[in-house]
């Protein structure tokens, strides 16, 4: 029996992981849909270090979290889209919106605890990432020799699609910020089309430019471009289901984990209606 016991602990010793958490884009709706799956993976017995705006109001076992310097005043980074004129200028700002977030991103390599934790000795086994508006802390899977899986909190980014070789023909894949149909007609196909093209022309040269300049300043010069160590991604868990916005053709390294926020199931309250 205590032989049992024994190898009882030492599995469960040896299938615990260390995970390197890192969320360092200050919107706390990106956080929440998150949370519930950084604590489980406590919960199971797994080390979880987490960098983001946004610690625990009470400490958790094996959670630890690492709290980073607020860039922009308002934390959540709250937008009201309304504000701008026309559904057709929404669609083409909101890509240069998130541009801008991103460089708020990119600034906090040099926050003290971030650069504490490129020196530092620790020994993860997995990194957690966001996949969002920039990819500038991405260096740490390359400095730290590590899994990466992604994270990402809504429908898929226009730029991320290829990283896990999902089918994104503009034909019948409508783009995230185009608030297309399923079914398109043919200008709604071609405005689509459009939209691809200039959703990743704005990554391109306003997000992963200014970001691999700002990789390469903190990791150092030998760093590898961050496109090509993020087609290394295990796996993205995408915050997404297909009731809400259509089926389309999937890959096995892109999975659909929607509703994973929402927590345990509640029964509905019994009503008694009194019909006339």
């Amino acid at each position: 029996m205590r032989v049992l016991l024994l190898c009882l602990v030492i599995a469960k010793f040896v299938s615990s992981l260390k995970i390197l958490t890192l969320l360092p884009y200050a919107g706390k709706s990106h956080f929440v849909s998150y949370e519930p799956l950084l604590k489980e993976l406590a919960n199971k017995g797994h080390e979880v270090h987490v960098y983001s705006e946004f610690p625990q109001k009470k400490p958790l076992p094996r959670y630890k979290d690492f709290v980073l310097e607020k860039v922009h005043q308002n934390s959540t980074e709250i937008v009201d889209m309304n504000d701008l004129p026309g559904e057709f200028f929404k669609r083409y700002a909101t890509p240069l919106v998130l541009a801008g977030f991103a460089a708020e991103v990119c600034q906090k390599l040099n926050q003290r605890i971030v650069k504490d934790l490129l020196k530092s000795n620790e020994k993860y086994d997995l990194i957690l990432i966001e996949y969002f508006n920039t990819d500038c802390f991405l260096g740490f899977a390359h400095t730290f020799k590590i899994p990466v899986i992604a994270l990402s909190s809504s429908y898929p980014m226009p730029w991320h699609s290829s990283r896990f070789a999902r089918i994104e023909n503009p034909a019948f894949v409508p783009v995230h910020f185009g608030n297309f149909p399923k079914f398109m007609s043919f200008w709604e196909r071609l405005e689509n089309t459009i939209m691809l093209g200039y959703c990743k022309a704005v990554y391109y040269l306003l997000c992963d430019l200014p970001g691999n300049r700002d990789a390469k300043a903190f990791f150092g010069d030998n760093l590898p471009a961050l496109e090509k160590i993020a087609e290394n991604t295990s796996l993205i868990l995408v915050n997404n289901y297909f009731a809400l916005n259509g089926a389309f053709p999937q890959v096995p390294g892109m999975i659909e984990v929607g509703g994973m926020h929402l927590g345990t199931r509640q029964s509905l309250p019994k009503v008694r209606l009194n019909v006339v």
